[in-house]
């Protein structure tokens, strides 16, 4: 209900105070309002502006907090500015403003007697990670929770010798990722150009890695880890080009997810990955392809812009940490700077253009079977309804008629029907009825002829006549047509 009011606040006040209102209604978590600006000027000014946002509702803010000073003459104890070294919790991680770091505080873990999967999973759901800085760490942890779902051990069966000596090593080295930290901000220059989203993605235990990359003002680069995504490969054993694919799933959701909730605004994004089938896949057409390889190219495709995805060889790609798995110690260096060679101009970064062998890429392409569809078309006058010739014949000359009209747009003929069009009518029916007729051979005794495209016969009796030679039905009643 709180919540609720608070947006209705930020809602109304929407035309006086446009930023603060933006403000509460984006970067509103439960009760802290959490955002970035570019200076102290702009801080303060927002901070007055949210104060007297919220004013209008009689809500009061109980503190700000921020990496520099503000409001410092006001009333400590109405509005206190918390000291630059005390540490404040942002939605559950850790912030030291001082030196405007997020980082990781972990509890002693204490497993007493038997390791089972109740308690190692109780000790790894303690290291809250939303933004992954420690990802490629507890990868390992994921992987190993998977192995013993495959092996069918049981919520509280003690695991055996092996399996316990290997969770206890990780939760030894799980103590020294107490204190360890990264920078909050992304975007340290304030007049930073040409920023850049640049993504990593890679196989095995599949996953993506963010960073921001922009230009400073003397023509150097900088770079800041931004978040990471990982995941277990399935228990399904798929191929190495099919989880390539999937990391590059994994990388585009988290990148419309970015590209939605951040402010900044990136001039253009990167995707590397180390896999030319992949990204031969991405860069062609969905649907010759099987439908687990189309449906997620399509997803790719209709999230990001094909020409972004490059190939980087594989020593290259620093997501093959997340895939892998690294110790606590190598979460520093180019984990958190970023790979060197992001520091370069584009052009010097290290680059190849492998092609992919014809043969890999076509193995997930659909395989056309062909398909003979033989459909009987229904006859516009159906004859079985009609139990009269005469009558037949007068439906078929008003059928030939409204054809007439219908081609010339306008009516050209109405009325009683003429003796000649019911004698066009009969002509059509006759033919109709001798188109089953091949040779005239067996005919031979009744001296047939053919005349303006119908077999006729001479039958003579009191007189010299001459009949159209028609085929007939079952009960030999009607003429066959």
């Amino acid at each position: 209900m709180a919540l609720t009011a608070l947006l209705k606040t930020a809602m109304e006040n929407e035309t006086d105070h446009p930023q603060a209102a933006g403000t509460l209604q984006r970067d509103t978590y439960m009760d802290d309002i959490c955002t970035s600006v570019k200076n102290e000027k702009e801080a303060i000014e927002l901070t007055k502006e949210i104060d007297n946002v919220l004013s209008t509702a009689e809500f009061k803010v109980k503190k700000w907090v921020s990496n520099a000073k503000l409001h410092a003459d006001q009333d400590q104890s109405e509005q206190p500015v918390m000291s630059e070294d005390t540490e404040q919790k942002v939605l559950g991680v850790v912030w030291e403003p001082k030196t405007d770091e997020l980082k990781y505080k972990v509890q002693q873990v204490e497993l007493h007697g038997r390791f089972t999967k109740r308690t190692v999973l109780s000790e790894i759901s303690k290291i809250f990670d939303p933004i992954g800085f420690a990802g490629a760490f507890l990868i390992r942890a994921k992987i190993m929770v998977q192995q013993l779902w495959a092996a069918g051990v049981g919520w509280d069966d003690e695991l055996d010798s092996e399996e316990t000596s290997n969770w206890f090593k990780f939760f030894a080295e799980m103590k020294s990722l107490h204190g360890i930290s990264f920078k909050r901000c992304l975007i340290p220059e304030p007049d930073a150009e040409n920023l850049q989203l640049i993504i990593f993605c890679d196989e095995c235990a599949f996953g993506a890695v963010y960073y921001t990359r922009w230009e400073t003002s003397n023509g150097t680069f900088g770079v800041r880890f931004l978040t990471t995504k990982s995941r277990v490969a399935p228990l399904k054993a798929l191929t190495i080009p099919r989880l390539e694919l999937q990391a590059a799933v994994v990388a585009t959701r988290l990148y419309t997810s970015i590209t939605k909730e951040m402010t900044v605004k990136f001039k253009k994004s990167i995707f590397l990955s180390d896999s030319i089938i992949a990204l031969s896949w991405i860069r062609g057409q969905s649907r010759f392809y099987k439908p687990f390889v189309a449906n997620r190219v399509s997803k790719i495709q209709g999230n990001t812009d094909p020409s972004d995805w490059k190939h980087i060889p594989g020593e290259f790609n620093i997501a093959d940490k997340v895939s892998r798995g690294v110790s606590v110690s190598d979460l520093k260096g180019e984990w958190k700077e970023g790979p060197s060679f992001l520091s370069l101009p584009e052009i010097e970064w290290p680059c190849s253009i492998p092609r992919a062998s014809k043969e890999d890429v076509d193995a997930e392409k659909r395989k056309p079977k062909p398909v003979m569809l033989i459909q009987q078309l229904e006859a516009a006058i159906n004859i079985n309804r009609y139990s009269s010739w005469r009558r037949l014949l007068r439906v078929t000359a008003y059928v030939f008629r409204f054809i007439v009209n219908t081609r010339a747009k306008c009516c050209v003929d109405d009325g009683p029907l003429s003796a000649h069009k019911l004698m066009v009518a009969e002509r059509h029916w006759v033919m109709d009825a001798q188109k089953s007729l091949k040779e005239i051979k067996e005919y031979k005794s009744l001296s047939p002829f053919r005349m303006n495209g119908i077999v006729y016969v001479e039958v003579t009796r009191d007189s010299h006549v001459t009949r159209p030679i028609l085929s007939f039905c079952r009960d030999a009643t009607e003429p066959h047509i």
